[in-house]
């Protein structure tokens, strides 16, 4: 799928062109779409207030801010994680053959694309780039250290490097599969306001994930409660709630570990997708 074909977003929005004290968008937004969200055309004016502030104002002081804290944190988990990263490529190398990282295509911000790294968690012959078919509770796709590693969302720690490529953020909206399905449709496609989310770089973790908006999206309203959570992000994106939302994560991941050990799955065995 061709950038033109997904989504186009570089050409629907000018974010470095002020006019007004806010973005000049070419985005056509309709209030009757999403549920018939009256407010909708006003969130997506404040959101884009908001960020014009942080990283256009002061010589877009918070955005490098927010890099720099990215890179430094990345840099430094990735030494304290080797490890761990070490053991856990050694066990999926001798539990299946095939290879340690799973690559797919992912938006990131600009509505461009980019190749994320995981895990590998399924079986080479099942593996889906496209994500035409999420993965459900129990699919007999994924493979005995594959469950263990989404549980404990450890399959996601590759990502660290796309951070110090620039292609991530630690936090912000979960990137989506361009090929990602919602019943018959393309999730990017639902939702008027759905472009909003790559203002900003894509991250490991966000505030829908710690609010329980992980996994696989099996309906529309599951996909548009997502939205709304990563749309409540964007309006008060600061460096001390990144770092809220990392605390967090944390405090899940290690509930997550002790409920591996201790045998108490969750509902979901999705990961953070």
């Amino acid at each position: 799928m061709e950038r033109k074909d997904a989504y186009n977003i570089t050409e629907s929005i000018d974010y470095h062109t002020k006019r007004r004290g806010r973005f000049r968008s070419c985005y056509n937004i309709d209030p009757a779409c999403a549920y018939k969200r009256k407010s909708q055309y006003y969130q997506y004016n404040h959101i884009q207030e908001v960020l014009w502030r942080r990283y256009t104002n002061a010589a877009g002081r918070f955005e490098r801010r927010k890099r720099a804290f990215d890179v430094i944190v990345s840099a430094l988990l990735i030494g304290l994680l080797g490890p761990l990263l070490l053991i856990i490529c050694i066990l999926i190398k001798i539990t299946n053959p095939g290879p340690i990282l799973f690559r797919q295509v992912r938006f990131c911000r600009n509505g461009a694309t980019f190749k994320i790294l995981k895990f590998r968690t399924l079986y080479v012959d099942c593996a889906d780039p496209w994500c035409r078919e999420q993965v459900r509770l129990g699919d007999n796709r994924v493979t005995p250290i594959g469950r263990w590693l989404r549980l404990t969302n450890f399959d996601e720690l590759p990502q660290l490097f796309n951070v110090l490529r620039g292609e991530m953020s630690l936090v912000g909206p979960r990137p989506h599969c361009v090929g990602m399905m919602v019943g018959d449709q393309l999730f990017y496609r639902l939702f008027s306001d759905h472009h909003v989310r790559y203002l900003v770089r894509p991250g490991i973790t966000g505030w829908a994930q710690v609010n329980g908006s992980s996994g696989s999206i099996r309906d529309l309203k599951a996909a548009r409660r997502r939205l709304d959570l990563d749309l409540q992000y964007l309006e008060s994106i600061s460096l001390s709630f990144d770092i809220n939302i990392l605390l967090l994560t944390l405090c899940l991941t290690f509930k997550n570990v002790l409920n591996c050990v201790k045998k108490k799955w969750h509902t979901s065995d999705t990961g953070y997708t």
